[in-house]
């Protein structure tokens, strides 16, 4: 019988040690994009319901698109349509800080951000007065977000 040879048995031990090592590296790297990906649409989708919340708002209460429309004259507006636009420009607003933070947490890619901010950056355009977005702004959102949205106007 040969003797048994210690060296070549721990060469070959860490061979195989370092092929399991190196397979486990790749798998735990694929789980990892997979969650990310997983995460990533389970934020978008999230902000997909809140938004459809927000729009069924509109739909169900056609006077949001009146008061809006009346909204860059604030004067024109009364008490109760100041608080009723007040109220709906801070949910859409709040959501689309809230898919600005996602964004810069890596919880959603620059492609769905930028459908969100594309989006968001018209209906400032159109349905945000500059005088609603100075009143609420630094009340209520976060200064870094507030510069964001004011390189816009």
């Amino acid at each position: 019988m040969k003797p048994v040879d210690w060296g070549k048995l721990a060469a070959i031990s860490e061979v195989f040690g370092t092929i399991a090592v190196v397979i486990s590296l790749v798998f735990v790297g694929v789980s990892i994009r997979q969650n990310t990906a997983v995460v990533q649409a389970e934020q978008q989708n999230l902000l997909y319901e809140l938004t459809d919340s927000i729009l069924s708002d509109i739909v169900n209460n056609p006077d949001l698109y009146e008061i809006q429309a009346k909204g860059s004259d604030r004067a024109s507006l009364t008490e109760t349509e100041r608080s009723r636009l007040y109220d709906f420009t801070y949910r859409s607003v709040n959501v689309w800080e809230n898919a600005f933070f996602k964004y810069q947490d890596g919880l959603l890619t620059k492609t769905q951000f930028d459908s969100w901010n594309e989006a968001n950056k018209l209906w400032i355009e159109c349905c945000v007065p500059r005088w609603l977005w100075d009143e609420m702004k630094d009340r209520n959102f976060h200064p870094s977000f507030v510069d964001f949205v004011d390189a816009l106007y």
